[in-house]
């Protein structure tokens, strides 16, 4: 690979990755810039976990490169973070499990996320959307350069995910992180996106929201796109209606 642009956090070039015979991804290649929001839609068993588990450094690539910035800091959400019943916390104790340990910080984020009121409180009695809330505001607190999603607004109704994707917005005004999302069956989409990928063990298409509806494989690949009402958000419902041989195994 050659020498990245000094604004790029990271970059992937021919990447793949397989567990055992099975091809979970294949032929990766895209980048992420600093203060990027890049959303990554795709069906079930796409390998859209797997791929954020590659950049993240979870598991290794099986082929192709993985590129980070020097010094590159990541706040990774997971789709199994949540509560651990085994272990009292607090809000306060959770956040302070960031390793930042300044009452200003803590109490900036918390009021961005609006959950100033439940510091206090028992982490395992919040809802399904203070939870994600708490743990995306230890994430922030890591002072990541790249904050990592996959699917964190799955548990959320509608209006939810909606307040939600504003979030990630005043986010990374305020913080300046990139910031990089997985979404489900439903894709909320911030018109101010930098990037879209389509991802089905490949690439399927990316780029700009307003170029990649132009594309020809995303008119294929997303017959139905319309706004909910409001002018920040695209909803995108994906029907997937073309096949590859590699995903004929499924993915992770």
């Amino acid at each position: 690979m050659k020498t990245m642009p000094k604004d790029t956090l990271i970059a992937v070039e021919n990447m793949g990755k397989r567990f055992g015979e099975k091809v979970v991804l294949k032929d990766i290649s895209f980048s992420i810039a600093k203060g990027e929001i890049v959303t990554i839609l795709g069906p079930n068993g796409a390998g859209k976990s797997t791929l954020l588990k590659v950049l993240a450094g979870v598991v290794p690539p099986s082929v192709g490169e993985v590129v980070r910035a020097e010094g590159l800091k990541i706040g990774y959400l997971s789709q199994g973070s949540g509560r651990n019943d085994a272990v009292p916390m607090t809000v306060k104790r959770l956040l302070l499990l960031s390793g930042n340990k300044s009452e200003s910080d803590m109490q900036k984020a918390l009021k961005l996320l609006k959950i100033e009121g439940l510091i206090n409180e028992d982490f395992h009695t919040l809802s399904g959307g203070q939870v994600q809330r708490a743990l995306l505001c230890r994430c922030i607190l890591r002072g990541p350069d790249l904050l990592i999603l996959d699917e964190p607004t799955l548990n959320l109704d509608f209006e939810g995910r909606i307040d939600f994707y504003r979030l990630l917005a005043r986010i990374k005004k305020i913080y300046g992180c990139a910031i990089l999302i997985v979404s489900h069956d439903l894709h909320l989409v911030m018109s101010k996106s930098d990037k879209v990928l389509c991802l089905n063990h490949h690439i399927c298409c990316q780029g700009k929201p307003e170029s990649i509806q132009k594309h020809p494989s995303y008119a294929k690949l997303f017959p139905y796109a319309a706004a909910k009402g409001e002018q920040d958000v695209g909803v995108y419902m994906h029907h997937h209606n073309h096949k590859h041989p590699l995903c004929e195994g499924g993915g992770k």
